[in-house]
């Protein structure tokens, strides 16, 4: 009974301080995959990787700032590859 409590103590206790290193690990994984050249995704899975709507997602459909590939009612889109200057320049803008 004694192991049983402690197992169960220490398996919350590492569950616990893994727990932001898994999402920091789930992060990197979809900023790398949106960089991967040929990965196509749903207009669902690119507005997580960008973190906005899926409705902003259409907007830059429509705008033709996203290369989209339709199979009968299935849309998917390859993300382009931000800019490094750009994204460094707009973090320097974001921070007060």
């Amino acid at each position: 009974m004694f192991d049983e409590a402690f197992r169960e103590v220490i398996n919350d206790a590492v569950t616990a301080a893994l727990e932001p290193v898994l999402a920091e690990l789930s992060n990197l994984r979809r900023l790398v995959d949106a960089r991967l050249p040929d990965r196509w995704l749903t207009r669902a899975e690119a507005a997580e990787t960008w973190r906005c709507s899926v409705d902003t997602v259409d907007r830059r459909i429509a705008a033709g700032e996203i290369e989209v590939h339709r199979i009968g009612r299935a849309v998917r889109v390859r993300l382009p590859v931000p800019d490094p200057d750009k994204v460094a320049r707009l973090a320097r803008e974001a921070r007060p």
